[in-house]
């Protein structure tokens, strides 16, 4: 064996078969990682001497990283590979192959790092774009299509307590290059790191030591790779889609070890964006405006109905009960197409008979709509586009008989551009492109699927940026789409919203919470749309409340629940978002709160203030007892808090290592707003809204008087341990209630910027 060391990270090389263990912090973590490469269409490895390992070399970086190179030669000719491993001193691995061996025809994948042993490992957590079941598209047409539409099903209902992973996803890929791998990504725990579904990206496991490894599929010189298990060993597989190109380098895979996952995480991922530089960090990318508002949609108000008359009805009803809607989304069925191919850059006719512009200036001028979108996939359409009425453009006809915006050397920025200069013209501000996953289905033995998707994304983005559009990107949660997005910073995390579902709700809280984890670390996660007249709106809400991303509705009209959408955002529509991405709680991380009766808990952070949104989504239905502390929110635990249950109503005052508990009843919620105790005082917020915290400006102590600054009125709560001798709004004396510390100030609403002075007794 020949040792390899840099940081806490050793490598063990078999100085005979050439394979690889890894160690962390002196305890084995990987063993028996080996290269294999497909060569005439069968695999050859070192370990079967089918290649000969010929010798292992490093080559130091600086402080930085270490480049060890094992070369592999073909039997007895001169043509070798390379296995590259890229070492950071911060524990984290980049591993690719040059290639000196491919000979076209090829067969995907084109090469494999392949895992023979995890040694002490505890549990994972995966997510994967394993195509899901019939259940889902059961679900679609009873509720979506049925009873959320106010019409009768045709079909059965689906189970409301479905089995999960097995009832929803696994059903085993089929067609050409088995490319019907599902768009969304489904967060799956496991027990097994052999049992590692097929179409993983992400993988995160736990050692019986609490150490973790992350482990991350790539995208990268036109190749892209997957994980999967086959009972055995773990596999990482590259694949291009693509038999007559061959590949000097082919990406593999980053792992990246930490004791704490969300480290682990974002190590990975940050390792690989600055190898790569094919796209961006989410926080290395601005969050775009449209989104700092309410928004509404019209997908599940209308599905493909919608027209002029719907959109104005329904910006009257927001407008009538003081709901703050700024943003309208104009969802799939608004477009001029034929056999499902977009036949024009034009609104249909028929639905839009002023034409899409004159829609839009009523919405902004008469109902207070600050931004406008429209909704296409990113081929034009579902079938793609009708190549007469598009001519003039750059088409390919992909391998599935659909014409769309021809990839190759970027001629496809004529379409984006000229699409997006129309609907510029006519008010609008943004795009959600949808069906993003399916890029491959259409480029298949055309191009390499990383070549095809790195020109279509980034052409399309480049056109969105050059008529200011910001983006939603949708249906894209495969390799080949978030390793791309340059620019755009939304995008969904989870599969679509499907109303009045309890077994749908519940998953969707799993997929969104769980999915972020390190969906953040590329883009500011989309929950998706939701109604607020669902049976199930108030778990719903408070998820998107806590997101830290964009929040927008899809009622129809005259179903609106004004008390409950207004709870979402500040009088002028701008929504009170959280600081960040919101993740699962640690304690959450490796357990599975569907299938155990353990409650879901995700957290975020508005400055030194703690958020914990606690839901049940137990599939059985069981009562649950959540238990929340300040280290949840990650807060210092040598500090003193006082927390708020925003449904109960109730304040307690805990030390930074105690915590309290919460009884749940099936997909209840509840709120917990930790606020430390500086000074004797702990502000709340303006509870009009969930995320109270929020309306919060500025708090200043002084001798004997505390100030606040604030957003807007309304009803404003703090801890306060000092008696109040009296409290002014905008220097004029106010009244005020204290009870068991509790402080309340009811403030008028209509109030703009307002400022609390608290004057302390002596």
């Amino acid at each position: 064996m020949v040792l390899f060391e840099k940081g806490d990270v050793t490598i063990s090389v078999d100085d005979l078969r050439g394979t690889l263990d890894i160690s962390y912090k002196g305890m084995p973590r990987i063993e028996e990682a080996s290269l294999l490469v497909k060569v005439d269409g069968r695999f050859l490895s070192s370990i079967t001497r089918a290649l000969r390992f010929k010798g292992a070399k490093a080559f130091e970086g600086g402080d930085d990283y270490m480049n060890l190179a094992l070369r592999y030669q073909l039997g007895d000719t001169v043509l070798e590979c390379k296995g590259m491993l890229w070492v950071y001193r911060d524990s984290s691995i980049y591993i690719e192959l040059e290639n000196g061996l491919n000979r076209p025809p090829l067969e995907d994948p084109v090469a494999t790092l392949r895992i023979r042993d995890v040694p002490y490992f505890s549990s994972a957590l995966c997510s994967c774009n394993y195509r899901s079941r019939e259940l889902i598209a059961k679900a679609f047409r009873y509720y979506t299509r049925g009873l959320a539409m106010g019409t009768e099903p045709r079909c059965e209902p689906p189970e409301d307590n479905p089995p999960y992973p097995a009832g929803i996803m696994g059903a085993e890929p089929v067609g050409p290059g088995k490319l019907e791998y599902s768009p969304p990504a489904y967060p799956v725990m496991l027990r097994d790191w052999r049992s590692v579904p097929p179409f993983t990206s992400f993988l995160l496991m736990r050692y019986r030591d609490d150490m973790k490894v992350a482990l991350i599929s790539v995208c990268h010189e036109g190749v892209r790779s997957f994980i999967r298990g086959n009972g055995r060993s773990l596999y990482v597989d590259a694949i291009s889609h693509h038999p007559y190109r061959t590949y000097a380098r082919i990406p593999l895979a980053v792992i990246a070890f930490d004791e704490d996952p969300y480290r682990a995480v974002e190590k990975a991922y940050s390792t690989y964006v600055s190898i790569s530089k094919s796209t961006k960090l989410r926080k290395d990318k601005p969050y775009p405006a449209v989104f700092e508002y309410l928004g509404w949609c019209s997908w599940n108000a209308f599905l493909n109905d919608v027209d002029e008359k719907g959109l104005l009805e329904i910006a009257r009803e927001f407008n009538e009960k003081r709901v703050p809607v700024r943003f309208f989304l104009i969802d799939a069925g608004w477009q001029h197409t034929s056999d499902n191919r977009l036949m024009s850059f034009d609104a249909d006719r028929e639905k839009f008979p002023r034409g899409l512009e004159a829609t839009v200036k009523e919405l902004k001028e008469k109902y207070s709509v600050k931004y406008v979108g429209v909704w296409h996939t990113l081929q034009g359409f579902w079938a793609g586009l009708d190549p007469e009425s598009f001519k003039d453009y750059p088409l390919m006809e992909g391998s599935d008989g659909r014409w769309v915006p021809d990839p190759r050397d970027l001629r496809c920025f004529k379409f984006y551009f000229d699409y997006y200069d129309v609907l510029r013209r006519a008010g609008i501000d943004f795009i959600k492109v949808d069906n993003q996953y399916d890029i491959a289905k259409y480029v298949e033995g055309k191009m390499p699927i990383g070549e095809a998707a790195k020109a279509l994304l980034y052409a399309m983005q480049s056109a969105a940026k050059c008529h200011g559009f910001a983006v939603i990107n949708c249906m894209c949660m495969a390799p080949e789409d978030f390793y791309h997005w340059l620019s755009t910073n939304v995008s969904r995390v989870c599969m679509d919203y499907i109303p009045m579902w309890k077994g749908g709700a519940k998953l969707h809280l799993m997929y969104c919470a769980y999915n972020s984890l390190w969906y953040s670390q590329l883009t500011t996660p989309d929950y998706d749309m939701f109604q607020s007249h669902d049976p199930y709106a108030r778990p719903h809400a408070l998820m998107r409340a806590i997101s830290g991303g964009p929040i927008y509705l899809t009622d129809r009209p005259g179903m609106v629940n004004a008390e409950l959408a207004r709870k979402l955002a500040f009088s002028d529509g701008r929504i009170p978002r959280p600081d960040r991405p919101a993740l699962p709680t640690e304690d959450c991380i490796f357990r599975d709160p569907y299938n155990e009766s353990y409650p879901l808990k995700v957290f975020n952070r508005v400055k030194d203030v703690g958020l914990i949104a606690v839901f049940n989504i137990n599939k059985d239905g069981v009562k649950e007892k959540a238990i929340i502390s300040p280290k949840d929110a990650m807060l210092d635990e040598d500090k003193r808090y006082a927390v708020y249950r925003y449904f109960g109503g109730r304040l307690d005052v805990i030390e930074g290592t105690g915590n309290i508990e919460v009884e749940l009843d099936e997909l209840d919620c509840e709120l917990l707003i930790i606020s430390p105790i500086v000074n004797g005082f702990a502000p709340i917020g303006i509870i009009d809204v969930f995320i109270a915290p929020k309306a919060i400006r500025d708090v200043r102590y002084r001798d004997g008087t505390l100030e606040i600054d604030l957003v807007e009125g309304g009803t404003f709560l703090a801890y306060i341990e000092r008696e109040v001798d009296k409290v002014l709004v905008n220097g004029k004396a106010h009244a005020f209630s204290v009870e068991e510390g509790l402080l309340s100030i009811l403030l008028p609403k209509e109030l703009r910027n307002p400022r609390i002075t608290i004057i302390i007794k002596d």
